[in-house]
C-alpha cells in the first residue's frame, strides 16, 4: 500500500513546517514503531526533510561561525592597536621626578649684575 501523490505532497509540506527537534523525534518514533509500508513512506519523508534542513543548518552554522570569527578578529586587531598606541604614547617614567637640589638652586643658573658687590 502506498500514499497517493497528493497525500504524499501534503505530508511533505507539513513535515517541512516542523522544527529539527520534532523531526528527530518523528525519526526515532518511526524507527521504533514503523510497522507498515505507509509508516516507511512517512519515515522516508521525514528523512528527506531532515537531510534538507541539515544542509540549511550547516550553512547557517558556517555563516554564524564566520561572522563571529570576523568579529573576534576585529576585536583582537583593536586590542593590538591599543597596545601599540599605549607603548608609543608612554612618557618617560623619570620625566616628572624631582630634580636634584643642586639643579634647583637659583644661583647655579642665574647671572648676577656686575655692579653688585660680591662677598666671598
Amino acid at each position: 500500500m502506498c500514499l497517493d501523490p497528493d497525500v504524499w505532497e501534503e505530508c511533505y509540506q507539513d513535515t517541512l513546517a516542523l522544527s529539527y527537534e520534532q523531526l528527530i523525534d518523528l525519526d526515532q518514533h518511526y524507527q521504533q514503531h514503523g510497522e507498515s509500508s505507509i509508516d516507511n513512506e512517512f519515515h522516508h519523508i521525514v528523512k528527506l526533510v531532515m537531510k534538507e534542513k541539515a544542509t540549511q543548518i550547516k550553512s547557517l552554522e558556517k555563516s554564524l561561525f564566520l561572522s563571529v570569527s570576523k568579529k573576534n578578529l576585529f576585536l583582537k586587531l583593536g586590542n593590538i592597536v591599543k597596545s601599540f598606541v599605549w607603548i608609543f604614547s608612554r612618557k618617560d617614567p623619570y620625566w616628572n621626578a624631582k630634580r636634584d637640589p643642586v639643579e634647583d638652586d637659583v644661583s647655579s643658573y642665574c647671572i648676577l649684575p656686575v655692579d653688585d658687590v660680591w662677598n666671598l
